[in-house]
Formats: structure tokens, sequence, C-alpha cells
């Protein structure tokens, strides 16, 4: 699990609140509801720590196989108005320039390993993201459903597992930020992802 910035990268940050220690409450609220269930939760950092961005992705390899990497973040626009939750992972053709333009039986196995990857990725992003809106609309009923966005992301780059990185709300919205600085709701939203990984866990 990665929980996004930390150490002297901030993320956005306002003189009330930073990025880094909303992806670290909601990840550690999260990493408890997994270990409860009888999860093996693996935590890229898990203090404040600067870790850069191709090393992220290496550390989730150091972990050892895995089933799932949630990499957490919270949102910013230049708008106030801006609000709501979106879930990012790669799909292939993402990368078709490096990609065999056959079929699936042309493809040399590397492919097949990146193709199967990606089609659980995006399994793995419905199932979460669903869940997270399903529970956020409990406190927050005028949540945006920002969709699933397909590009291309440092974080997920180097992941050799199914891969998604969640935006948790937008900052710089004034409503949407204090709902993300509490810790109930910081909680409803590990509870959304934990139940999309159970149905993400039960289609595979």
């Amino acid at each position: 699990m990665d929980f996004g910035h930390g150490g002297k990268d901030a993320g956005y940050s306002n003189s009330t609140v930073k990025e880094k220690e909303i992806n670290f409450a909601v990840g550690m609220q999260l990493a408890s509801l997994l270990k409860e269930k009888g999860h093996e939760v693996c935590l890229i950092r898990d203090k404040d720590e600067y870790i850069a961005l191709d090393q992220r992705s290496q550390r989730a390899l150091a972990c050892g196989p895995a089933d799932a990497l949630i990499s957490l973040h919270a949102n910013s626009a230049g708008s106030e108005k801006v609000h709501g939750i979106e879930t990012f992972c790669h799909r292939a053709h993402l990368f078709e320039s490096h990609l065999n333009h056959g079929s699936f039986h042309t493809m040399s196995a590397s492919e097949k390993h990146n193709e199967i990857l990606y089609q659980k990725s995006n399994v793995l992003a419905k199932s979460v993201h669903e869940k997270v809106l399903t529970f956020a609309r409990v406190q927050k009923k005028d949540l945006v459903d920002r969709k699933i966005q397909h590009k291309v992301s440092q974080v997920l780059l180097g992941a050799d597992m199914p891969s998604i990185l969640i935006e948790l709300g937008f900052l710089t919205n004034n409503k949407e930020g204090q709902m993300l600085k509490s810790s109930s709701y910081q909680k409803t939203l590990a509870n959304g992802i934990v139940n999309g990984l159970d149905d993400y866990f039960k289609l595979m």
C-alpha cells in the first residue's frame, strides 16, 4: 500500500492541511481494517518519509508477490468548486507504441502478462471505485463521481501486480477538505476501499 507523498514532499498543502497527512491517516485506517480481516499488508512507508516516485514501485516489489497495490492521494484544483473522487489505472492502449498490434495469441509472453495485468487493474479500479463512492455518499450525498481515469502514472508504472491510484477528494474544496480531515470520514473511505477489495477478490 502506498501513501502518496511524505517527508519533504507534502503534496498539496495550505495553512490547515497537508495532503501527505491525509493520505497517511486514511492509509493507516485502511491497513488496520485489512489486518482485522486477515489480510497481509505491506506498507511503502509507515512514517512521514520522503520516497522518490521510482522507488515506490520498487518497494512494492520488495514486499514479494502481492494481490494488489493501492496508492492513496488527495486532489487539488484551481477552482474551489471542483470536488469528487476519481481512480486511476493503466490500460494497454496507453502503451500501444510498445505493444504488438496483433492478436493476443501473437503477443510475446511479457506482452500477454502486461495485458492480463492491465485487465485485472481495471477490474480492481471498478470494484474499489464503486464501493468508495457508495460509502462516501452516505456522508456526502452530492459527491461527484469523477470516474475511472486511464493515464500513465509513475507510481504504478513499475508495479508487477494489479494496481490503482485513488484521489480521495479535493483539498481545495472547502466542504470536501474539511471532511477529509475528519477521522470518521477517513474511516468511511477506508471501509469503502476494503469492501471494494473484497468484491475484487471474489471476482478473481
